[in-house]
């Protein structure tokens, strides 16, 4: 399996007719073999969790199972369902792509029952699946090195694709019971009390596991993951997801992608792309601030207007610059808030296994390097903020009305209360990867 050279900008009509058929398990399988699930740990690749392991997973296996759809109060699409009862497991919902590639692929197993048993378990218990699937597997890659014996684990033979240690030690984390007690809080809180001092399996940002999207396919990913007050999300910002938001359609200053482009030119940072990337986090700010579903703006503004149904609900006379303002100002406040809580930003950064370093060997993500101090570096200078700390600078503060922040102690001398030595020239590569 080889590395593609050219990407094709995203429809995302396309993508909502899968969303409508299957739900967001719809590419199971193929984001698996294209490289945008992480496998074994980030570690591994499609080779590693091959079609003969995938297709159990697959979108007509989950369609197999489920026993209706169910939608969001009006919504078109009904991406939701219910699963059939099936033995020890009960009418349940039906597993989302997240849960069911962090406990898939991730972890090479390949049971789709249990997939469904562990999202039923934590959906019950209210734990995050995402945080869940990236803590066992840093728990079996340290049992896979030796950090870790049966004699911490409980017993369990945390292996790779072992399902049921995994169901067992998922059970444990719910009831904080044993060796689950020490990795309910996620893996870095683990690593620190287990006294792991290698934490090359700790795939997070700012202590936040990863979502299962790789940013060896789409660099955006392990940007956004870094750059905004709520590290590690997916949903925040993706380089696939300004092709489906059609930004430029309404706001024609923004850059439009060309219909193919060379995979490559993702990989370069540059002030065009930093423009992009402001722009995602000014209007997901807008829409999330509107109670807006993610899914639904993959539509594109030129399909769904939501800058003229905001003027409709309001009673507002904005323009669409005039709103992504308002998106740049909640992003801004949030980035405040946590220098309040004395939150460095230029700590918060991506494990380098995930930005490729060192890189993959093989498969479709193989040779890709994701150069993330200098995408972020342009990223704070686009958005104003200082482009080496990350702190909002005061002219922005003043720009955005937020002058009461400006003479702030969060603010004024801000370094002075932040640790950030040891920080100056240290690439993305080579720092601590559970910071």
């Amino acid at each position: 399996m080889t590395n593609p050279k050219i990407s094709m900008r995203m429809n995302g009509v396309l993508y909502l007719a899968i969303l409508r058929r299957w739900g967001t398990v719809g590419l199971n399988q193929t984001s698996v073999e294209w490289g945008d699930a992480p496998i074994k740990n980030w570690s591994g690749t499609a080779v590693d969790f091959p079609g003969r392991d995938s297709k159990k997973i697959s979108p007509a296996v989950v369609l197999d199972g489920e026993a209706q759809k169910y939608h969001c109060l009006a919504c078109p699409l009904g991406c939701g369902g219910t699963m059939k009862a099936n033995g020890a497991i009960p009418v349940s919902h039906k597993p989302e792509y997240e849960t069911t590639l962090a406990f898939s692929g991730l972890l090479l197993s390949k049971d789709w029952e249990a997939v469904m048993l562990i999202n039923d378990l934590l959906n019950r218990a209210g734990m995050d699946s995402i945080s869940a699937g990236g803590t066992v597997a840093a728990a079996i890659e340290w049992f896979e090195k030796g950090l870790i014996t049966k004699t911490e684990t409980d017993g369990l033979d945390l292996t790779w694709g072992n399902t049921e240690a995994i169901i067992v030690l998922v059970r444990k984390m719910i009831a904080r019971e044993g060796f689950g007690d020490l990795l309910a809080d996620g893996s870095k809180q683990a690593a620190f009390r287990l006294d792991i001092r290698g934490q090359e399996a700790l795939v997070t940002a700012g202590g936040s596991e990863l979502a299962m999207h790789d940013p060896r396919l789409d660099p955006g990913f392990g940007l956004h993951a870094s750059v905004e007050p709520t590290p590690g999300r997916h949903t925040t910002g993706a380089f696939i997801y300004y092709d489906m938001f059609r930004l430029w359609t309404r706001v024609p200053e923004l850059p439009k992608p060309t219909l193919l482009y060379s995979k490559q030119e993702a990989f370069k940072p540059s002030s065009e792309s930093a423009i992009k990337s402001v722009a995602m986090s000014c209007y997901t700010n807008f829409f999330n601030a509107l109670g807006i579903c993610l899914f639904g703006t993959f539509l594109g503004l030129d399909v769904l207007p939501l800058f003229d149904w905001a003027n409709a609900a309001t009673g507002f006379d904005l323009t669409p610059q005039e709103y992504l303002r308002i998106g740049w100002r909640i992003q801004t406040v949030r980035q405040m808030f946590n220098i309040k809580q004395g939150i460095a930003p230029v700590k918060i950064r991506v494990n380098p296994r995930a930005l490729g370093f060192p890189p993959q060997e093989s498969g479709p993500n193989s040779g890709a390097q994701v150069q993330l101090d200098e995408m972020r570096w342009n990223y704070w200078a686009e958005i104003g903020w200082d482009p080496e700390t990350g702190i909002p600078t005061r002219e922005t503060l003043l720009a955005l009305g937020l002058t009461h922040l400006i003479d702030r102690e969060e603010v004024y001398g801000i370094q002075d209360h932040l640790d950030l030595s040891g920080l100056s020239g240290v690439r993305s590569d080579l720092p601590d990867p559970g910071d």
